[in-house]
């Protein structure tokens, strides 16, 4: 019976962090992403400058949840949906269940692209794009609107973070810039 106890404690002990955070400590966490988006998109250069701020959509927070449910429940890495309708998306996942805040965390993942990124325009060829793109999505001048959503995976354990934007950027022969 002792063993049985011991087992149970550390079932406990080692639950994730995450799944142990309150609505507020979530919200927090979106709005960190949220400001982070926003800190990138005000220190654009170019010759168009920084970007107004993004919003907070309930809509794209609803929708990145869904696809981050998918893509947890397929538990096989990130695969971006095909039908997004009109929404840009981001993707990430990371492996420390024990993340705090992994919308913050997948944010400034992509957000840390903008040195690979040099102004060029999107082009579908680019052998470069996947060191760039997420970056360039977050800051597309047209993009207005941020919504995140955060799975666990069922084989593995990972999470899985989904950003969806409204509009979508990333328009080949168009620059972020």
């Amino acid at each position: 019976m002792k063993f049985l106890n011991t087992i149970a404690v550390l079932t406990v002990a080692i639950a994730p962090m995450w799944a142990q955070r309150t609505a507020s400590e979530i919200a927090a966490d979106k709005v960190g992403a949220l400001n982070l988006h926003n800190a990138a998109r005000q220190n654009v250069t170019g010759s168009r400058g920084p970007r107004a701020n993004l919003t907070y959509s309930s809509v794209l927070d609803s929708s990145a949840a869904s696809y981050a449910q998918e893509l947890a429940r397929l538990d096989t890495g990130l695969v971006h949906a095909s039908n997004r309708n009109g929404q840009g998306e981001n993707l990430y996942y990371t492996s420390n269940s024990n993340h705090l805040t992994p919308f913050q965390a997948a944010s400034k993942a992509w957000l840390d692209e903008k040195p690979f990124y040099d102004c060029r325009n999107i082009s579908g060829t680019d052998p470069d794009f996947g060191k760039f793109g997420h970056y360039t999505q977050a800051i597309w001048r047209s993009t207005t609107q941020l919504g995140v959503g955060m799975a666990k995976g069922s084989k593995t354990g990972r999470l899985y973070v989904v950003a969806r934007y409204l509009q979508q950027g990333n328009i080949v022969g168009q620059s972020a810039c």
